[in-house]
């Protein structure tokens, strides 16, 4: 009988006992112990592509977060240097922005704050969410 053994050994091995099995029962046996083998490495090589996704998306998802969180800092700072710069302090420029200049960009740099920390949030929950799906998976695989 021939069979794919796809470079196992086990298999191999196992393909060469039920060539010389000699009693029906052992030749049952054999392929009983061919079928389970087949059949672990099958769930093995689900396992590993599921793992390696989530893993990427985990990756993924650590970088995004990333992203937004320097996003934040710059928003962030930018606020507060222009809140500093309203309220007098800092370097006093020759070209002083009107008023109402001034008042639209502290607008727009706490909305852009808000937007990051949004952002932020956002990703943070991604990135919880990745890493439990991959701790499931390897739990999953702990377990069977």
């Amino acid at each position: 009988m021939h069979f794919n053994s796809a470079g196992d050994p086990l298999l191999d091995t196992l393909g060469a006992a039920l060539a010389q099995a000699t009693s029906n029962d052992d030749r049952v046996k054999a392929l009983l112990a061919i079928e389970l083998r087949k059949h672990l490495l099958s769930e093995q090589a689900k396992f590993s592509e599921r793992h390696q996704a989530l893993r990427s998306k985990y990756t993924r998802a650590q970088e995004a977060h990333k992203h937004s969180t320097d996003s934040l800092e710059r928003d962030s700072t930018r606020l507060a240097g222009l809140l500093q710069h309203g309220s007098g302090g800092g370097i006093q420029t020759l070209i002083k922005p009107s008023l109402m200049s001034l008042t639209k960009d502290k607008q727009r740099a706490r909305e852009a704050l808000e937007f990051s920390q949004m952002m932020a949030d956002g990703t943070r929950r991604d990135v919880d969410q990745a890493l439990a799906g991959l701790m499931a998976c390897e739990q999953e695989h702990e377990e069977s």
